[in-house]
């Protein structure tokens, strides 16, 4: 039996199928990730260009960094500061998407807030 093949979003549209959520989803460039953005993403590749290996999957040689990734999501506060940043490969970047960001149709994760030892607050006696 031959599988399926897959529609293009073009042919999909076509079709008139209206469930498709990308046909909903604004833009790269109205998301923010326009020619200021890329231009960021190519500056911190370059000085990070490693993958950051946030989920401890690929031992002591990561793979090159193709993708740069938002730890806090800015639709969650998060901004475009290098502090914020991180250098993923495709698999990590896509696992984060999945486990973290509530991506590819998923419920959102609840986001752990990391508190720093100067933060903390002393115990009053």
């Amino acid at each position: 039996m031959r599988p399926s093949r897959h529609r293009s979003i073009d042919q999909a549209r076509r079709l008139g199928a209206k469930s498709l959520k990308s046909m909903n989803r604004p833009s790269a460039s109205a998301r923010g990730y326009g020619r200021r953005w890329q231009l960021l993403a190519r500056m911190f590749l370059n000085d990070h260009p490693f993958c950051a290996d946030p989920f401890a999957v690929h031992g002591r040689w990561p793979p090159m960094a193709r993708h740069v990734d938002h730890i806090v999501p800015r639709r969650a506060g998060g901004g475009d500061d290098w502090e914020n940043l991180q250098p993923l490969c495709a698999s990590c970047h896509s696992r984060k998407t999945i486990q973290c960001d509530g991506g590819f149709g998923r419920r959102r994760q609840p986001m752990a807030v990391e508190r720093n030892r100067d933060d903390a607050v002393a115990p009053s006696d």
